[in-house]
């Protein structure tokens, strides 16, 4: 199970309004340009559209937000700042009908890293994990005066910092949903290995933009001159200031499942561009993982999730075996 490739969906199906995507075109003034549209992805917690228009005009995206209406401004505003450092979707239009919050953003072409990976097409790991240290190092040249979370301005609302990561672990670990799922060696694991090396969780000296969700289903590649390149990376809504540690322990979450290449490759982009990563960065790594996966862990009913559960175990049993080797 890679990537979460086969992780139940949040919802089976989107129930739309009759008409309102009408509505929405109506409102972006876009309906007399739009020749036809389709679902082009159902995330966990947003709907794509893909509009395609009338004569030679590049295809749009009709962005539904279905879970947090200000990730909407908060994409938009990432976008804005994005613009020339790395390719990412520009939101031209955002608009509210009915219940629903919407963009019109650009179409980023091609497919994600995650089918790439895990399909049956001929690429280059090397050059293609390279080719992502290099991006994630540019993402750097986008500071903030503070760490933290934003609000829909980009504007920090939520401070992070060393002591707020293993706050937050504390209170994980004594959601009833956590621990009533994990063996009481393992919870022991977790609390020794949080307590002995809380010092390694980031602090707030690095400000950088951080995607949030560096996973390799938001990073999208297309091939150009029959090489496989990144065309794009998607769905920033979970963006804030931060240490870049937070978006490697996104990519790498899986990588004792893949190629040797994958993380070497990858990390090879980061230090060739410039980052000096601290001697323990793969304990931080490992911490940063083993708390976003109990964050999940509390927030998923495992009757209704067993296949998420099922993974999510899988992978803090692996991560806290590697941090028992330290």
């Amino acid at each position: 199970m890679v990537f979460k490739i086969e992780w139940e969906r949040s919802e089976d199906s989107h129930d739309l309004p009759k008409n309102i995507i009408p509505e929405m075109l109506e409102a972006a003034s876009l309906t007399t340009q739009v020749k036809k549209h389709h679902i082009v992805s159902g995330g966990c917690a947003n709907l794509n559209i893909k509009l395609t228009l009338k004569g030679d005009t590049p295809p749009l995206i009709l962005r539904l937000y279905l879970r947090d209406k200000s990730a909407a401004l908060r994409e938009k505003k990432t976008g804005d700042l994005l613009q020339g450092i790395i390719s990412a979707p520009k939101s031209y239009f955002i608009g509210t009908t009915g219940a629903f919050c919407f963009a019109i953003t650009n179409f980023i072409p091609g497919i994600s890293l995650r089918n790439l990976l895990l399909g049956n097409e001929t690429y280059d790991l090397q050059e293609i994990m390279f080719e992502i240290g290099t991006l994630l190092f540019e993402m750097q040249h986008i500071g903030f005066p503070e760490t933290g979370f934003f609000d829909e301005t980009l504007q920090v609302i939520t401070p992070i910092n060393r002591k707020s990561y293993f706050t937050f672990a504390k209170e994980c670990l004594k959601k009833p949903t956590v621990s009533s799922q994990l063996p009481s060696e393992t919870l022991f694991r977790l609390q020794h290995h949080f307590e002995e090396k809380k010092i390694l969780f980031p602090d707030k000296e690095e400000k950088h933009l951080v995607h949030g969700d560096f996973d390799p289903s938001n990073i999208f590649v297309h091939k150009v001159k029959n090489k496989w390149k990144i065309s794009g990376v998607l769905d920033w809504e979970f963006a804030y200031s931060g240490s870049t540690l937070g978006d490697i322990a996104t990519l790498l979450r899986y990588a004792h499942q893949m190629p040797p290449g994958f993380t070497s490759s990858f990390l090879r982009g980061l230090t060739d561009s410039g980052l000096d990563l601290p001697s323990n960065w793969s304990s931080t790594v490992h911490l940063l993982n083993l708390l976003s996966l109990l964050d999940f862990l509390g927030r998923y009913d495992p009757a209704r999730y067993p296949k998420r559960i099922k993974d999510i175990l899988c992978l803090m049993k692996h991560i806290i075996s590697e941090l028992d080797k330290v």
